[in-house]
């Protein structure tokens, strides 16, 4: 899906859920492949610890999705140091 696509489908998919303007909606295609979730967020988009993290996957079930607080331990010490 071209850039432009997904930002309007994120765009409306945000007004649809009424998301305040401090949730993002980041594919894990925008991620870097074998870093941990929370340095990767942390690093390129500036995820900081409290911040929460929902993952939703194609898997059906309890594992379809999963939601935690990032701590200090989640991000690099480079980013918490900002």
């Amino acid at each position: 899906m071209p850039a432009e696509s997904w930002e309007a489908v994120t765009d409306r998919v945000g007004a649809a859920a009424n998301w305040p303007s401090d949730v993002f909606l980041v594919p894990r295609d925008d991620l870097p492949d074998g870093e941990p979730v929370g340095e990767a967020l942390s690093a390129a988009f500036g995820a900081e610890p409290g911040d929460r993290v929902v993952e939703v996957s194609l898997a059906r079930g309890p594992a379809a999705a999963r939601s935690w607080l990032l701590g200090p331990a989640d991000v690099s010490s480079l980013s918490v140091a900002r």
